[in-house]
């Protein structure tokens, strides 16, 4: 029975992971070169391989401090491959009945805040290989008229 060997020459780091896809925190795209033997050389072939990641949120503002009838407009920003899904909360419930989402989610709007409206606003981004997440205190001061 002959032998393969398989030699990888990479323009950017080491592939840590041969069982399964390859993450790093950043996705770029990496051009592997495999040449393959069986005794002699058969070929040289160029592949494109993607590096997959899970997401990343940039952080919110710790907190925000709005007069009462102003707009709550708070953005998640993700990244990661593949495309995060992005979910909210406020104090922890996923029902929100006076936020809109807009972008896919990615940005809450509340119109004509009221004390109310008040909380921890959590956003939460996930795909396969795995979460993050970021919040905000939300303060709705003053009274309604």
């Amino acid at each position: 029975m002959n032998s393969v060997s398989v030699t990888a020459s990479c323009t950017w780091g080491d592939l840590e992971d041969a069982e399964g896809p390859v993450t790093k925190e950043v996705a770029m795209v990496v051009n592997i070169q495999l040449s393959l033997y069986c005794g002699y050389f058969l070929r040289n072939k160029t592949f494109v391989l993607k590096l997959l990641e899970k997401p990343a949120v940039m952080q919110l503002p710790e907190k925000s401090i709005l007069p009462v009838g102003d707009l709550v407009l708070l953005t998640c920003e993700v990244t990661g491959d593949p495309e995060p899904s992005v979910t909210w909360t406020k104090n922890g419930k996923s029902s929100i009945p006076r936020a809109q989402f807009e972008n896919d989610g990615r940005i809450l709007v509340i119109k004509y805040v009221r004390p109310d409206d008040s909380g921890v606003y959590e956003c939460k981004a996930s795909n396969k290989f795995g979460e993050s997440r970021t919040s905000t205190t939300v303060i709705v001061a003053g009274k309604v008229h």
